[in-house]
């Protein structure tokens, strides 16, 4: 296909044969059922959504918006132009990087079943047009799944590490221990943290309270508003170092997100995915503050602009 994510989405939904706005949905659950009992198949609530059509427009728009999303970071940080190329691996990505969001368990799930439509949604578009692409996305998606139930389910409570610096330090891999470091010293987002040119670098200054700093510069933040992230003059040369030996800094985040989770099991730690280092940056970064003679508030208003909020009460979240 050719076209925007969005053009690309809008095709494949009218195109498919998967938009079944205005039919009856009750008539096509009694012809699936009847499918599958034919099929020696169990008409179980899972069997009966993955072929299921899409009935509501709500429905549609929610999922529609969920693949233009995934079809979007895919091709961010894969190189995927066109959605028939999509595969698992591209899906789990996506999934992952919401789960470091720190988006709600219920979202997630609405996210997850909105993967497994696109799945059925691109087989549909293959049969119709010969294409003989087959799509399976189950088992990343379960992947996915499974990380959330053990982090999101647990976002009632703090999601810091219980030693970060011990974390930060047993990742392997220069570029993703780099990435950790950048995270924790610098509040950073992972998707903050994914793509690092010379020209993100802008030497060392003195910040507030930590003394010396290296400043990195941002742009593809959260809201579209830049700021810089301050970290160790240690940490900033060794980014510099990468840079100038390869030219750019790109994280691949499945292999950081692997690092992470082996690092935390090798440490005696739960796995709190990236975003747990940002937690950690909040509470330390909230201390520091204090202890250099700023009120709560004043450090709270600090530390909020640091992390790119722009309101107090979604940082003090991450000080629970």
């Amino acid at each position: 296909m050719k076209g925007s994510p969005v053009k690309q989405v809008q095709d494949l939904f009218h195109q498919s044969g998967i938009n079944c706005i205005g039919t009856s949905k009750h008539i096509a659950k009694e012809c699936i059922r009847e499918n599958l009992n034919q099929e020696g198949k169990s008409a179980t609530w899972h069997e009966l959504g993955k072929r299921m059509g899409i009935h509501s427009f709500k429905t549609a728009d929610a999922y529609r918006d969920v693949w233009i999303a995934v079809h979007r970071d895919a091709k961010a940080n894969f190189g995927v132009k066109d959605i028939e190329n999509l595969k698992g691996e591209h899906v789990q990505h996506y999934l992952e990087g919401k789960i470091n969001e720190g988006i709600s368990h219920s979202t997630f799930m609405q996210y997850a079943s909105a993967c497994e439509k696109l799945e059925q949604t691109l087989n549909l578009y293959s049969e119709k047009n010969n294409t003989e692409n087959v799509y399976r996305f189950s088992n990343e998606i379960q992947n996915a799944r499974k990380d959330a139930h053990q982090i999101l389910e647990r976002f009632d409570k703090s999601r810091a590490y219980e030693n970060p610096t011990s974390l930060v330090n047993s990742v392997k891999g220069e570029i993703n221990k780099i990435a950790a470091h950048i995270q924790h010293e610098g509040g950073a987002r992972i998707n903050e943290t994914f793509k690092f040119k010379e020209e993100n670098l802008k030497g060392l200054t003195e910040h507030l309270v930590k003394g010396e700093v290296g400043k990195i510069y941002i742009t593809n933040t959260k809201g579209g508003k830049e700021r810089d992230i301050f970290v160790t003059p240690k940490t900033y040369q060794r980014l510099e170092n990468y840079i100038k030996e390869h030219n750019e800094f790109k994280l691949d985040k499945s292999s950081y997100y692997e690092s992470l989770k082996d690092a935390a099991k090798e440490t005696n730690q739960d796995y709190n995915a990236s975003h747990g280092l940002r937690w950690n940056f909040a509470k330390e970064e909230l201390n520091q503050f204090i202890e250099n003679g700023k009120t709560y508030d004043e450090s709270l208003i600090l530390v909020s602009y640091e992390m790119g909020h722009v309101r107090g009460d979604i940082t003090e979240h991450y000080l629970k």
